[in-house]
């Protein structure tokens, strides 16, 4: 009986693999590329159940998946590189708030402790119109994007500095440019491919980040929560596009998602960089009352 289940397993195993091979082939097939990490702990386990059984044949072929998967998120284990720091070093918080949270005094608690320069809020609903008050005082250059809700998007500064939307696929980003035109900031929210069309129109979103990185004439980054963890080809393929960096490589995996529930932690929040940015630290908050943990980015020109 065992041995069977074992075989039922590993069966299993190689027809994920297949489906991630063939991710860009069907939106279904892409989900399965979001688990890499879970991929190769439990191919490690079975493989030394395999090697306990004496069943060395099997044991190779989850060696074999282990490592494939391994490959893909090991560069975010590898310590970053010992950046120089000349200038200053603003710090930007992204947090997904969650559209039916109306808990903005943990927030700006959060806000206090972190003391960041910028602050992206995603999933900002019609709450905010008013709640965005609460950070003025401190973060006076503040804008809540025409669309409220979902796909609704703030971000306050006490950097002085413009606003301005600009269309997503069907959504839209929202850009803040500091009045030193060093940089411009981009707080996007693409769609969850949950569906074919949703699929289709992050995608969509994702090409026309690329192609506003291409347009801006100063270094651009972009924050939020992309629905994307870094495996997915979509995400490689934004990066080679866009010639954005990740900002998250060398400093851990960073999980945001399902922020209370850490057995099923995903990383699908991000910070994608231009090249001529020097990223200090990238980290996560402390969660609030949403199912995202906030990011924050420190970097310098």
């Amino acid at each position: 009986m065992l041995k069977k289940f074992l075989h039922l397993i590993l069966f299993t195993a190689l027809a994920i693999e297949v489906f991630v091979a063939l991710s860009k082939t069907w939106w279904f097939f892409e989900l399965f590329t979001h688990y890499a990490v879970y991929y190769a702990v439990l191919g490690t386990l079975f493989g030394f159940l395999a090697l306990a059984q004496k069943h060395f044949k099997t044991a190779l072929i989850w060696a074999a998946m282990v490592s494939m998967n391994l490959a893909l998120f090991m560069p975010y284990l590898n310590a970053p590189q010992p950046a120089t720091t000349e200038g200053s070093t603003p710090k930007i918080l992204s947090q997904n708030f969650y559209y039916e949270n109306t808990n903005i005094d943990q927030f700006v608690t959060l806000v206090q402790e972190e003391n960041p320069d910028i602050i992206i809020v995603v999933e900002a609903g019609e709450f905010w119109k008013t709640a965005k008050e609460k950070l003025r005082r401190d973060y006076p250059y503040l804008h809540l994007s025409h669309i409220t809700g979902v796909h609704g998007t703030l971000i306050a500064s006490r950097i002085p500095g413009s606003f301005h939307e600009v269309p997503l696929g069907i959504q839209t980003g929202l850009v803040f440019t500091p009045d030193d035109l060093s940089y411009q900031v981009l707080g996007v929210h693409p769609d969850a491919p949950l569906t074919p069309s949703w699929a289709a129109d992050r995608n969509a979103q994702f090409d026309e980040i690329a192609r506003l990185a291409h347009t801006s004439n100063v270094p651009l980054i972009v924050m939020g929560d992309f629905n994307t963890t870094p495996w997915s080809p979509y995400f490689s393929q934004l990066l080679e596009d866009s010639g954005l960096v990740d900002a998250r490589l060398g400093f851990g995996l960073v999980p945001t998602w399902q922020a209370h529930n850490p057995l099923f932690w995903l990383p699908i929040d991000h910070a994608l960089v231009s090249p001529s940015l020097q990223v200090q630290d990238f980290k996560t908050t402390q969660s609030i009352d949403s199912d995202h943990l906030g990011i924050l980015l420190t970097f310098s020109l």
